[in-house]
């Protein structure tokens, strides 16, 4: 008996927001090892002292 998603979501009503949070935080790991991989140089910083 091949059971529909509409059916399932219907049956446990939990388990599309378990699923968007589950999305949104796979998101956010995937946008932070991408920033984390692609950090831009880091530039010396020269103190000058004001006379």
């Amino acid at each position: 008996m091949p059971l529909s998603i509409r059916k399932i979501l219907f049956n446990k009503p939990w388990l599309l927001p378990v699923l968007a949070f589950v999305t949104f935080v796979t998101g956010w790991l995937a946008f932070i090892i991408f920033a984390i991989q692609n950090r831009p140089q880091e530039v010396e910083r020269v103190l000058q002292l004001a006379r």
